[in-house]
């Protein structure tokens, strides 16, 4: 059911407005940090707040402050907390589940560990508690408000989801079930859809052609100066945005943003290899690796936007950034368009450059490990692509 409002159009409209909407409010605070608008900073925990905060709307209209936190480093506030309880509770959320490996943490397991005392899983139980205490108060607001018809009910995924129910005659969603899809949502759309925007940002700062093709693409779009406007999601569906999109597409193909997709086998099979498989067994199967293979993608380690210049170019099943088949992740859609939209907001109205002199582009640095690349962007893998030590490049106003 969590699936309807991320292909509905009314749906994705509203939420592309929110979209280009909270990635305007950034650069304004960006623009609006000094006389000159240039900054220095950490731009994978600008976007992070960026992209929580398009989340939280988007999920259950929630304000979790982040454009203000930003405003306050960029004004040298010392503050080091998050001054939203919930925004402290899903960071801590997330960065658990990428050390702990999501896929085995259970109810039960959570239970276990806190009886044997694992530091980590005791607090990951908190903080679930905790997050759960806030979510359930605002689930049962909006139940209230949709059952009295109130006209000031939030239009948003958690209205949609009561409203879904509600239609189509179906048994009631338990708190928890809704709190479930809705922390799914918070967790894969905010930092999978971040770390995205700051590697796209860090391969156009290495690569200032591209970061040029796709500023000469807005303003031909969107216009320039203050007759310009944001992008759309009638930008989106008719393609205007061809060049960011092929951005997108080659910053997921280099840098997915889930490198491993676990998967089942449902019954005997062979596979193209010649590989024999039984059903039960568990296969792995490696995005990272797969946008890398020379025998797909020539010269793999170059950041090349124009693989995707044409779609038929590109082989079935090479570009798997999310999944495929009947397991393939919900809101693909809705994360490429949120993605898009984002991207094109920020070029739009910044250039970016490295502050690290020994900062290299990709093929410069070919030999990728599981962490940073030496001499390459600061990236690491636990559950998704991250950040440890930050992501600082300069913007500078357009």
């Amino acid at each position: 059911m969590c699936k309807a409002p991320f292909t509905s159009k009314r749906y994705l409209k509203l939420f592309a407005d929110t979209t280009s909407r909270m990635a305007k409010e950034l650069t304004t605070v960006w623009r609006e940090s000094s006389d000159s608008g240039v900054v220095t900073a950490d731009i994978a925990d600008h976007v992070q707040r960026l992209t929580l905060d398009v989340i939280g709307d988007v999920a259950f209209t929630y304000d979790f402050g982040g454009m203000k936190y930003v405003e306050r480093s960029l004004q040298g506030d010392s503050t080091k907390g998050n001054s939203d309880k919930l925004m402290e509770y899903v960071n801590k959320w997330t960065g658990h589940v990428g050390k702990l490996a999501a896929p085995w943490i259970t109810e039960g397991v959570l239970e276990a560990g806190t009886k044997m005392g694992d530091p980590r899983l005791t607090d990951l139980k908190s903080v679930i508690e905790s997050m759960r205490g806030i979510l359930f108060k605002i689930i049962e607001e909006r139940r209230e408000m949709v059952r009295n018809n109130d006209p000031d009910v939030p239009e948003d995924l958690m209205t949609s989801l009561i409203r879904i129910q509600a239609e189509e005659g179906l048994d009631s969603f338990s708190d928890v079930e809704l709190w479930e899809d809705i922390h799914d949502v918070m967790g894969a759309g905010h930092e999978t859809t971040a770390n995205t925007l700051a590697t796209a940002l860090w391969e156009v700062s290495m690569h200032p052609e591209v970061g040029a093709k796709v500023r000469e693409e807005l303003e031909t779009v969107l216009g320039k100066g203050p007759n310009s406007r944001l992008p759309s999601y009638e930008d989106w569906e008719a393609g205007s945005l061809k060049y960011t999109t092929q951005v997108v597409k080659e910053t997921l193909r280099m840098y997915p943003s889930i490198p491993l997709f676990v998967r089942e086998v449902g019954e005997d099979d062979v596979l193209p290899g010649g590989y024999q498989m039984q059903g039960g067994d568990v296969v792995f199967m490696s995005a990272y690796a797969l946008g890398r293979t020379e025998r797909f993608w020539p010269e793999p380690f170059k950041f090349d936007p124009e693989r995707f210049a044409n779609d038929e170019d590109v082989a079935p099943y090479t570009w798997l950034p999310f999944g495929a088949g009947p397991r393939m992740c919900l809101g693909s859609n809705f994360a490429m368009m949120s993605t898009v939209l984002q991207l094109a907001t920020i070029l739009h109205d910044y250039s970016f450059e490295p502050v690290t002199p020994n900062y290299r582009s990709s093929e410069q640095s070919n030999i990728p490990r599981l962490g940073a690349w030496r001499g390459g962007m600061p990236f690491e893998y636990d559950m998704t692509i991250s950040f440890p030590e930050g992501c600082t490049l300069r913007a500078t106003p357009n």
